[in-house]
């Protein structure tokens, strides 16, 4: 339960607007990393 403790008064500390942020970064993140697998899959059907 110790590390679970630490990890929520991290949280406090950085307050939700950092959080936001880092959720609103991780998502556009990974659409971008979607969509450049997609393009790569598709490239590759195409070739053969």
């Amino acid at each position: 339960m110790g590390t679970y403790e630490k990890i929520n008064q991290s949280t406090k500390d950085a307050g939700w607007e950092t959080i936001l942020t880092l959720d609103i970064f991780t998502s556009v993140g990974a659409f971008f990393f979607r969509d450049v697998f997609t393009t790569i899959k598709r490239g590759r059907k195409e070739e053969g």
